[in-house]
């Protein structure tokens, strides 16, 4: 009996240890401690992208809601002309609306949701990321708020993520990777922005920031938009002919879009694009 409370007394001990020792090292693989080596900050030159329009939903069908192969040709062409990139040392952030699931941004008198892509490429080893959402002028002139939130999907890797809405202020939403640890990275999170009713006419200020940190520097990127209540400025089809335009045209008997300087015969939809300006997708007149 004394031999096996000796037992017990010697074992118990051991196995809190143990369990201990256990839940350490993987906390440690999960959660790694933080290093706290001070690293060279590279700003990169901010990038102001300018306006974002307005859709009016009630057009949507005759933009990229057309529900022909059309509407595909339509959005690749607007987003040549709003896609924002900046790329250093093998590495490659880019931002572009997201328009087809959500009609308008908020123009005067009505609620608004604009969504931003947010894609980051690197084939450098990357340590850890965070982005920093920030509406908060916007906030104070009209009223709304935002979030960030990753998008999952094939190949996409991470150790730990974590959500923080910094105290005070709901209108910055930060999102963290840590200890990625990895090279040739690529994932996507979205960016939303939720507007209030307009209650101004004034472009609504909003600015997204990107820590990316590698093993030995930290890079700033710096996105600066202005959310307008201002309808996007389509070319008017007043006539068929449009001088110097490139014509998108849907012919349903083949099923497929001709790009040509006229409207093709067969034509059934089409748009036209002129000096980066898009019209809407319309029906060819009978």
């Amino acid at each position: 009996m004394r031999k096996a409370r000796i037992i017990l007394a010697v074992i118990i001990p051991l196995l809190f240890v143990t369990s201990g020792y256990y839940y350490f090292i993987t906390h440690l693989i999960t959660h790694p401690l933080q290093t706290h080596v001070k690293k060279e900050l590279v700003a990169m030159p901010e990038v102001y992208a300018g306006d974002i329009y307005v859709f009016q939903t009630t057009d949507g069908w005759v933009t990229c809601h057309n529900d022909t192969p059309l509407s595909g040709y339509w959005m690749r062409e607007y987003l040549k002309n709003h896609t924002w990139s900046i790329s250093v040392d093998n590495i490659s952030l880019t931002l572009r609306p997201q328009y087809p699931e959500f009609g308008g941004v908020g123009g005067v008198g009505g609620f608004g949701v604009m969504a931003l892509k947010i894609i980051l490429n690197s084939t450098r080893y990357i340590e850890r990321v965070k982005y920093i959402s920030n509406g908060t002028e916007m906030a104070i002139k009209n009223g709304g708020d935002i979030s960030v939130s990753l998008v999952e999907g094939e190949g996409y890797k991470r150790e730990y993520t974590r959500y923080l809405y910094l105290p005070g202020d709901p209108n910055v939403a930060e999102i963290e990777s840590w200890h990625i640890g990895m090279s040739n990275v690529s994932f996507e999170c979205m960016d939303y922005v939720h507007i209030d009713e307009r209650k101004t006419k004034e472009p609504l200020p909003y600015n997204f920031t990107a820590y990316i940190e590698t093993k030995d520097k930290i890079y700033r990127f710096e996105f600066r938009f202005n959310i307008t209540a201002n309808y996007y400025p389509f070319i008017e089809l007043w006539h068929t002919y449009v001088p110097n335009a490139t014509y998108y045209c849907y012919i349903p008997l083949e099923n497929k879009v001709m790009i040509s300087d006229h409207i093709v015969e067969g034509t059934k939809y089409f748009f036209v694009e002129k000096d980066g300006k898009l019209s809407r997708i319309v029906e060819v007149r009978k």
